[in-house]
């Protein structure tokens, strides 16, 4: 079940705003002896994991840059095309749309993340993907059950599809910032979880811990991160957005071109509205504090490609959602 363990939240004058509401930060620990001071902590990747834990796909490590390798030789491998594998645990599914751009594709993606004895699933997808995501994430599970599914937030590519997995898999749970999701699912809302910043689901060999969104989409945005294999799950924000062709969509940061700024803008500006009418540089700190804390591996976004370059592709993000008017 899920437990508060890891974040005490700073109201003290001068923590960071985020487009007019106050932000969540930060600071240290609860444990069940009482609060302690820590940093968030994170289990390193196994330099040596076990081959074939991912059905037939072997392993992935990071190469001499730190950039997470192809899937060689299984179900899960790089072909141009979703689903692929981006760990043996984690699955990168969804699919491509068209997008505003002629010729173009733009992701609408969702997760699954493995661990030794739960699973859960990170957003939905997208309504129109339904066959082709059951597909992939059926094989995936390699005759296991979905435990957990979390909508990232409440826009239809988030948990369009939530109610076809709860009927798909009856005894998995629902777990988020769910405090309107009783009026549009009100059967299912005794499987309804309702979590916070700070909580934790326990899936055996790693933690998933949901975080308070830094540059978020709606109030009941959370964001995610898996201390076994360290991806950090954005859901709309940091979206490696660009105009890519067919055969580039399973494509990760190292192996494809920088992000566009003037279509990261667009996004953002469509996705999250905010970013155009507000300073966003007074978000950046911590951001930085965010990722200096967890180091991530990996960014999983919705929309772009996953992100295996954080450290030099971060300043770009930034560009990105720094659109509105700036102070003098």
């Amino acid at each position: 079940m899920a437990r508060r363990t890891l974040l005490r939240l700073s109201q003290k004058p001068g923590s960071l705003f985020c487009h007019g509401r106050k932000r969540e930060r930060l600071v240290g620990c609860d444990t069940d002896a009482g609060p302690m001071p820590c940093s968030i902590r994170y289990v390193a990747p196994n330099p040596n994991p076990p081959k074939g834990s991912a059905g037939t796909m072997k392993s992935q490590d990071p190469d001499k840059d730190g950039h997470v390798g192809h899937a060689h030789g299984g179900a899960f491998g790089q072909t141009g095309e979703l689903p692929r594998a981006i760990t043996p645990d984690c699955l990168w599914t969804g699919r491509c749309l068209a997008s505003s751009v002629p010729d173009m594709h733009a992701h609408y993606s969702l997760y699954l993340l493995k661990g030794s004895t739960k699973t859960i699933l990170i957003d939905t997808g997208h309504p129109i993907h339904w066959d082709a995501v059951r597909r992939d994430v059926d094989t995936f599970l390699a005759g296991r059950s979905i435990d957990y599914i979390f909508p990232t937030h409440s826009e239809l590519p988030h948990s369009g599809l939530l109610e076809r997995w709860m009927r798909e898999f009856p005894e998995a749970v629902a777990v988020g910032d769910l405090r309107d999701y009783p009026l549009y699912y009100p059967s299912l809302q005794k499987r309804f979880r309702h979590v916070a910043a700070g909580d934790t689901l326990d899936l055996g060999d790693r933690q998933f811990l949901f975080l308070p969104p830094v540059w978020r989409d709606l109030p009941d945005t959370l964001w995610a991160f898996d201390t076994k294999d360290r991806i950090l799950f954005l859901s709309d924000a940091c979206a490696y957005f660009h105009a890519h062709v067919p055969g580039q969509c399973d494509h990760l940061s190292s192996e494809i071109a920088p992000p566009d700024i003037a279509m990261m803008q667009d996004f953002n500006d469509k996705a999250l509205h905010w970013p155009k009418f507000t300073d966003s540089r007074p978000t950046f700190p911590e951001m930085d504090e965010l990722i200096a804390r967890l180091r991530p591996r990996l960014l999983a976004g919705a929309h772009g490609c996953v992100v295996d370059t954080p450290e030099s592709t971060l300043p770009l993000f930034k560009q990105g959602i720094a659109m509105g008017p700036v102070a003098a």
